[in-house]
């Protein structure tokens, strides 16, 4: 049924995206104001302007409205289960913010409220009060289409939504409940990465590597086709023999074909990947079989095209080899360039270790397409060879503009105030002109009254314009029985732009003394388990007791254990009157990660005579925990060998953050001791490789793998697997002295520092597995201890 106009306001009621905004979603808040409406309704969401047509037709959100029986309040339903976009986990949202279920730890098994017959069990995580997160084990079968079953007696609408306490006790349970789950908005698409040598030396073997290829969803990919060919066209035995090694079982290990195998001429590999999801997507690659034993073999980890933005920075590493055949010694020299696309100009870059390249933020413009590329010359006897070339293609994309209002999200004024946006942003542009060109828009809207929607843009004051990064509120022109929301609206001068709302409250003047608070943080994200630093500024013409306090959806939570400042401290007059900063510093605890938590300041009179206190002014700030990456897999290939000999191939995927790009280092350990040796350092490559030393004997030969995974915030989170390493023959000081050398001699040559690394690790490794303890009965048993001890 429809409902007149006049009986409910929305807000805003349209949200225009210009064609360069890097973001399309927004709210809208609807309040009915006659409470004698009930009934089912819709919202109807419809797309305008010249590009409508590419989002389809209205969208229509069923909804009802019931009356309210304080005898008996309904649980909330299911309303939506969605699959993410990953494909690695379900969304499931309520129509009502819930009691979670009475589950208070962050991580739990998802069996103790709902049934999934065609998943494993797996781990849920409460998002807030109206969303549950389930993570899909690898192993899980669930499909688009499939059903999820909401137990019985397991959910109530949340308390603390009630206005009035006593009516918690007409809660009641949910019944049982079935939803059919939807495909995912965007799901997924397969990214093939080949990895290969542009120039491959036919007198050693050599790798063709898949390894770093994403975008399965969490499970098998459902196809993997190879198809080879060449250019010449006269060699099919050659590409007989490559399609045979590429289309084996081993799905995304590195295939290894054989020295002198193939024709040399130039060459093209395909490889289509397929996933569960229905998305398929192709890759290609050339190479050159062929060339002087003197040609380096060059390619750059990680995938060959990559998407930035330009406050990102980028970190590049290149695997450089020499052939086996070359003896004598020979050098390796690197060159990074970049290449502008749009301008068609180059830039060399200066590197401190010659095979990694890391490029600072904001180097890079927003909108343009760079080939970054290595060149690696082999220098022998003096001469140097002809440079080989690897690249990947770099897309910059425009960051989001980000809109901030200092002071606090919520804020409670007995005087007039001043609401500055001065440190709003532009992510495209560096710190020293982040907000270069910004367009400023302040608009008052009343909130929370049958005044809803409501213009309310007269509490500014007229002599400042509501188009500066600035905006002052007249305290005089405020109505104590209102709730206003003032928002700015940042716009880039190409169209992006973002806002920010305060939520504004005049208290009544009920004593002579007036205050003022602001918090002046603005970082709204912090990382887990690391300690926090809320700013506050406080000024009134009274004493004054200042208090910090946190709630999360509206329930209070306790700051006690998490502080290390006091939650409370009386200010004297004349420190007030000059003005005071007020700290809180707090552990940002795991158990806050996923949730937004407010943090609010109050600010009250304080009567040294014991009289009653009259709150004077409150600001609030939300603080969202950021997690680390949600962990994802890491496979190794093969599953055991010999050390120093076997070559050990490590790929990780299936992490999941909203702090995208992620990095990653890999490292093993020798149990039993954890500490961590090197592999390859951090960057944005998702596979390595090594050499290992030998396991201790009892540990059954067993070394530990691992890799962390770190989002731009730093956050890291690791996963670990193992691979068995024995000797293939006995290990003596003088063989492993001279593997090391060897290796020592190869990692100065080709410019190698992991290698460096690694060969030091490897030492360490090896001085560690002799058992001195064993030597020394030994040499009891030969000489005496009398003779051992003189």
């Amino acid at each position: 049924q429809s409902l007149d106009r006049s009986a409910y306001s929305m807000l805003p009621t349209s949200q225009t995206w210009a064609a360069a905004s890097t973001s399309l979603s927004a709210s809208f808040v609807v309040l009915v104001k006659n409470t004698s409406v009930t009934g089912s309704f819709a919202l109807v969401l419809v797309p305008m302007g010249s590009s409508a047509a590419e989002f389809g037709n209205a969208t229509y959100q069923p909804f009802a409205i019931i009356p309210y029986e304080a005898t008996s309040i309904p649980a909330p339903k299911m309303s939506r289960v969605i699959f993410g976009d990953s494909g690695l986990r379900l969304y499931i949202t309520f129509d009502a913010s819930t009691n979670r279920a009475g589950i208070s730890s962050s991580n739990w098994l998802c069996s103790r409220v709902f049934a999934l017959s065609t998943a494993v069990e797996s781990t849920c995580t409460w998002m807030n009060s109206t969303t549950v997160n389930l993570r899909l084990l690898g192993t899980a079968s669930t499909l688009p289409g499939d059903s999820i079953a909401l137990l019985a007696n397991k959910i109530q609408v949340s308390c603390s939504l009630l206005s009035n306490p006593a009516d918690c006790a007409f809660l009641t349970n949910n019944t049982a409940q079935s939803l059919t789950i939807s495909p995912p908005l965007n799901p997924v698409t397969p990214r093939p990465v080949i990895t290969i040598p542009s120039v491959v030396n036919p007198c050693a073997p050599f790798t063709i590597d898949p390894s770093q290829s994403s975008g399965s969803g969490g499970r098998a990919f459902t196809s993997v086709v190879w198809e080879v060919s060449s250019p010449s066209g006269s060699v099919t035995s050659s590409l007989a023999l490559l399609s045979a090694a590429l289309n084996n079982p081993s799905e995304l290990s590195p295939r290894s074909i054989p020295s002198n195998a193939l024709v040399p001429t130039t060459y093209i590999v395909a490889l289509t990947m397929g996933n569960y999801l229905g998305r398929t997507s192709s890759a290609s690659v050339r190479f050159v079989y062929g060339g002087s034993i003197s040609t380096p073999s060059v390619t750059i980890l990680g995938a060959n095209v990559l998407t930035i933005s330009p406050s990102n920075p980028l970190t590049l590493i290149t695997n450089a080899t020499l052939s086996q055949c070359i003896s004598g010694s020979t050098s390796l020299n690197f060159t990074w360039s970049a290449f502008d696309v749009a301008t068609s100009s180059a830039t060399v870059f200066s590197t401190k270790n010659p095979r990694i390249l890391t490029v600072p933020s904001y180097q890079f413009t927003a909108g343009r397409t760079y080939e970054v590329s290595v060149a690696v010359v082999a220098v022998r006897d003096g001469l140097a060879t002809t440079a080989t070339t690897a690249s990947v293609t770099v897309h910059v994309i425009s960051g989001a503009v980000v809109a901030l209002v200092s002071g606090g999200k919520q804020q409670q004024i007995t005087n007039d105030t001043v609401l500055d946006g001065s440190a709003s942003f532009d992510e495209n542009l560096s710190n020293a002109v982040a907000s270069a060109g910004l367009r400023y828009s302040w608009t008052c809207a009343i909130a929370l009254s049958v005044s809803f929607g409501d213009d309310c843009s007269a509490i500014f004051r007229s002599d400042v314009s509501a188009q500066s990064s600035q905006i002052a509120v007249r305290y005089a022109s405020m109505n104590a029985s209102l709730t206003y929301q003032v928002t700015l609206v940042v716009t880039a001068p190409d169209g992006r732009f973002s806002s920010a709302s305060v939520t504004l409250k005049a208290l009544p003047r009920r004593v002579a003394s007036t205050a003022s608070s602001q918090i002046s943080t603005v970082d709204t994200s912090v990382n887990a388990d690391v300690y926090v630093t809320l700013d506050a500024s406080i000024v009134s013409n009274g004493p004054v007791v200042a208090s910090w306090s946190a709630s999360q959806e509206g329930a209070a939570l306790s700051l006690q254990e998490y502080t290390l400042t006091l939650l409370s401290v009386n200010i004297s007059s004349t420190l007030a009157s000059a003005g005071v900063m007020y700290q809180l510093k707090f552990l940002a605890a795991s158990v806050l990660v996923g949730a937004t938590t407010t943090f609010t300041l109050s600010v009250s009179s304080w009567d040294v005579q014991g009289g009653s206190q009259e709150l004077l002014s409150l600001s609030a700030i939300d603080i969202t925990v950021n997690g680390p990456p949600l962990a994802g897999v890491l496979v190794s290939q093969p599953q055991s060998g010999f050390a120093f000999n076997t070559t050990f191939y490590y790929v990780t995927s299936d992490w999941e953050d909203d702090s995208l790009p992620l990095m990653y280092d890999f490292r093993y350990s020798v149990p039993p001791t954890d500490v961590l040796l090197l592999i390859q350092d951090v960057s944005l490559a998702t596979s390595a490789h090594s050499l290992l030393p030998m396991g201790n004997a009892n540990n059954n030969f067993t070394i530990s793998i691992v890799v962390r995974a770190y989002d731009t915030l730093s956050a890291n989170a690791s996963v670990s697997t193992s691979v068995v390493v024995e000797s293939r023959v006995a290990l003596t000081a003088t063989s492993v002295r001279d593997f090391l050398t060897q290796q020592s001699h190869l990692a100065y040559n080709v410019s190698d520092h992991n290698l460096a690394l690694a060969i030091a690790n490897h030492a360490a490794s090896f001085v560690s597995s002799i058992n001195c303890s064993a030597l020394h009965r030994k040499l009891v048993d030969d000489v005496g201890p009398d003779t051992l001890e003189s």
